[in-house]
């Protein structure tokens, strides 16, 4: 400890450095270890552990006045400083350390507590350290696998192996629980990323990217801090075919704040997040056990060549059982060819059926050659994109059936993947999963987290995305529009028409006879508004069908009490009420909502939301998952309606939300009449 310090990452010395600068923290060379101690189970004696147990090569300063055979003080620069120490020594520490030229930080203590000047201690560490790597505080550390860099002060399992998945932890807890699993899932780096001071999941995500042996990143976010940020970062996963796996928290919609337009009530606490994860092509899992299963079918080398699955089984109950969670899932199970079901009948027993899913237990047997025909003729029939082998992984005194030398052998014969789907992960066999393991055969535990995992292999997709262009006059006009306060109804109407969603114009006049002589030429039946009342129907604030001049006369006097500006519209033929809108949702930012309208818009939740800019299929895709869907294309013999025209509508609508989302708190387009001839919006709020 204490050698002469190595600069072997090609940085200079001197030389400025960005936060997408990772080197100096996470291929750290030379690292001061602060609060370095003796004392075993102490946080600064388990981090020297750490380093040496990596195999770290580099020069190490183990830094503690209260000790003679350690150095009393930091007077020297170094990569990396670790600060294994208190929170009231934080604030000292830092600034010895960036006297002496610190190039990063990693911090373990919480953070909480005030600094010398008055602010939160979080605050003033945040500024001081802006623009410098720091891991932390609040976070167990880090190991880089790949460049043998263990900087962490908890005990971690000392045989652990360099793998391509990485894993970036809001939670310190989880971070050790990936290191300690015992289904051989092995990283080429997790991070604790704690409280981030300066440092977000983004920028160790982003570092993962630059790893050529990444396969797979994997995120425990409990918030988004930096939304650009992680958009860029998963956009770039998507190109590169990165597949990114999410657990977020908070799903709970309990906490969600009320605001003031429908569309911002209907989003909710997570589905905005979904939304935008949906947009960038990232799985998002409900648990960690279902995160597992699904890093362990992506950190296969193989892909599915189609959406559709084939499974062998050696028990007719599993296999039902399989094929009711795969139908709740939306799996689809492939219909094999006439030269498969010849394969599987010529090796089954009688009274077994040879169709997907295959269940090859027959007269109290099931031999290896049968079971590896029935998953080689699935593997090879071009309906089929992959091949789960839905077998218990027990432990067996005497078997001439040995479950794992069968699925290496079938995986070793195909390009397509072929797994283990063993139905408890309480009964899998340690042996065989080793075995699995070792030849990197995927083994997923638990019929349901594997079927989750399954659902997310052949859903993958890689996003594309492209905003509808706008003329730039009419981007600069109501950007300066929406700079100067909140657009009024004829207004907000306007705006509509001019991204190219049709509307039925809202005529604003001054008195009852102008209205009827407005009427009269616009055409009955009309209906009457109370300009800026949100919600007009729940304040009794619009009459409608009125068909004659004695009926708008006696509307617009009942309006008149109301005290506000009224304005008249023609009445649009009746159709299917659709509901569009947007809100800036405070950790993703512009996501679009399409639902079914009217008054039950609330009642009803019948909606989805999506992150803009959307294409044609995008939006064919959002009205299919509309409960109201099956109505617009036509329902039991009554006429289609426009869904064609209700499409260009969501598309140019998510046009708006992508260009001026940035300059709007929310938008309510309710209702979006769809009739069978065409479709008008008639009412809107924008804010």
């Amino acid at each position: 400890m204490g050698q002469g310090l190595e600069h072997g990452h090609g940085l200079k010395d001197g030389q400025g450095l960005t936060l997408g600068d990772l080197a100096p923290l996470l291929e750290a060379r030379s690292i001061a270890v602060i609060g370095a101690s003796p004392k075993l189970g102490s946080v600064g004696h388990q981090v020297l552990v750490q380093l040496e147990r990596g195999g770290f090569t580099g020069s190490i300063l183990a830094i503690n006045p209260n000790y003679p055979d350690m150095l009393p003080t930091l007077d020297q620069p170094v990569d990396l400083a670790v600060l294994a120490i208190a929170n009231r020594h934080l604030e000292s520490q830092v600034e010895v350390a960036l006297a002496a030229g610190t190039r990063s930080f990693l911090i373990f203590a919480s953070c909480y507590g005030i600094a010398s000047n008055g602010d939160p201690l979080q605050v003033w560490l945040s500024r001081r350290l802006e623009g410098i790597p720091v891991c932390g505080g609040n976070g167990m550390g880090f190991l880089n696998l790949t460049r043998s860099v263990w900087v962490c002060g908890f005990h971690q399992p000392p045989d652990l192996q360099r793998g391509r998945v990485a894993f970036i932890s809001h939670s310190g807890s989880l971070f050790s629980a990936m290191l300690h699993n015992h289904r051989h899932q092995t990283f080429n780096l997790v991070v604790s990323a704690g409280n981030e001071l300066t440092l977000t999941q983004a920028d160790y995500a982003n570092y993962a990217l630059d790893q050529e042996e990444t396969r797979v990143i994997a995120m425990f976010t409990e918030a988004v801090r930096d939304r650009e940020a992680l958009s860029r970062v998963w956009t770039r996963a998507n190109d590169r075919d990165v597949p990114v796996i999410v657990l977020k928290t908070g799903r709970n919609e309990a906490g969600a704040a009320s605001v003031a337009t429908h569309s911002a009530g209907l989003a909710g606490a997570y589905a905005p997040f979904v939304a935008f994860a949906s947009a960038h092509g990232v799985h998002l899992v409900e648990t960690m056990d279902e995160m597992m299963d699904t890093i362990a079918l992506f950190d296969s080398k193989h892909r599915p060549t189609t959406r559709a699955l084939g499974t062998v089984h050696d028990s007719g109950g599993e296999k039902t059982h399989l094929i009711d969670l795969a139908g709740e899932l939306g799996i689809e199970l492939a219909a094999v060819g006439p030269p498969t079901a010849d394969r599987l009948l010529a090796v089954l027993d009688d009274g077994l059926e040879p169709a997907n899913p295959v269940d090859a237990w027959g007269t109290g047997r099931a031999s290896p050659e049968v079971m590896g025909e029935c998953l080689g003729a699935l593997a090879d029939d071009p309906a089929v994109g992959a091949v789960a082998f839905a077998v218990d992984l027990t432990t067996e005194e005497h078997s001439a059936t040995d479950y794992a030398d069968i699925a290496l052998k079938a995986a070793a014969a195909t390009e397509k993947p072929l797994f283990v789907l063993s139905h408890l992960s309480s009964a899998v066999d340690p042996v065989q999963a080793r075995t699995l393991a070792r030849a990197e055969v995927p083994l997923l535990r638990g019929t349901a987290t594997g079927l989750r995992a399954v659902a997310h292999l052949l859903d993958h997709r890689r996003v594309t995305k492209s905003a509808p262009p706008v003329p730039p006059a009419t981007l600069d006009r109501w950007r300066l529009r929406l700079s100067q306060g909140i657009l009024n109804d004829v207004e907000a109407l306007e705006l509509l028409s001019d991204f190219g969603i049709p509307i039925e114009r809202l005529h604003r006049v001054p008195n009852m006879s102008k209205a009827v002589e407005l009427a009269g030429k616009i055409g009955y039946p009309v209906a009457v508004k109370a300009v800026g009342l949100i919600h007009k129907t729940e304040h009794n604030g619009v009459r409608t069908n009125l068909r004659n001049a004695e009926s708008l006369s006696a509307a617009w006097r009942a309006l008149r009490t109301l005290e506000l500006p009224l304005a008249i519209q023609r009445m649009v033929p009746g159709g299917i009420e659709i509901a569009l809108g947007m809100v800036n949702d405070p950790q993703v930012g512009p996501v679009m909502l399409v639902g079914t309208g009217g008054v039950l818009v609330e009642l009803l939740r019948d909606r989805v939301l999506i992150v803009p800019p959307i294409d044609h299929a995008a939006a064919k895709t959002a009205l299919g998952q509309l409960m109201v869907g099956p109505i617009l294309a036509g329902y039991r013999g009554t006429d289609p309606l426009a869904t064609d025209g209700l499409v260009e509508a969501l598309v140019a609508f998510s046009g708006l939300v992508h260009h001026l989302g940035d300059q709007l708190q929310s938008v309510d387009v309710n209702p979006l009449v769809v009739h069978s001839t065409g479709l008008a919006a008639v009412d809107a709020l924008v804010f």
